[in-house]
């Protein structure tokens, strides 16, 4: 009779670890998952800040060499991907209002006068500096 018991008992043992070792996989899988959409998201988004500076960049350039603007100084072949991608990544919803708020300011940058340039080019760079913060706290909130 002992023996049985001790045997219900160790396979009652055994399925209860076996469970906890799922429950645990389970919770460790769900985490990781979480982090690699966070990273997505920031990937994405760093996208996105980053043909904003180049265009930033390019039309510094064109105006200092009397280059004519054309629509590639302000609109990088990659960013309509760049922004599909991070809008459609969960998570992206908060970023919306800075991204536009970054168009916003990087279109007003080509119909500046000259004599606004400098206060245009310090709008776009904290409209920018903006938009990663909120990239920054989206992503620390998550952790």
């Amino acid at each position: 009779m002992r023996t049985v018991t001790a045997a219900v008992i160790g396979l009652l043992g055994a399925l209860v670890g076996g469970g906890l070792v799922i429950v645990g996989d389970m919770f460790a899988r769900r985490s990781e998952r979480r982090v690699e959409r966070l990273e997505r998201l920031r990937v994405a988004a760093a996208e996105v800040i980053a043909s904003y500076l180049q265009a930033r960049s390019r039309l510094i350039a064109a105006r200092e060499f009397g280059r004519p603007l054309d629509r590639d100084d302000l609109f990088p072949s990659g960013r309509p991907l760049s922004l599909a991608l991070l809008f459609t990544l969960p998570g992206s919803e908060g970023l919306r209002e800075p991204v536009l708020a970054a168009c916003r300011v990087t279109l007003e940058l080509i119909d500046a006068r000259e004599e606004d340039m400098e206060a245009a080019y310090d709008r776009q760079l904290a409209t920018l500096r903006a938009l990663e913060d909120s990239v920054r706290r989206m992503v620390a909130s998550a952790y």
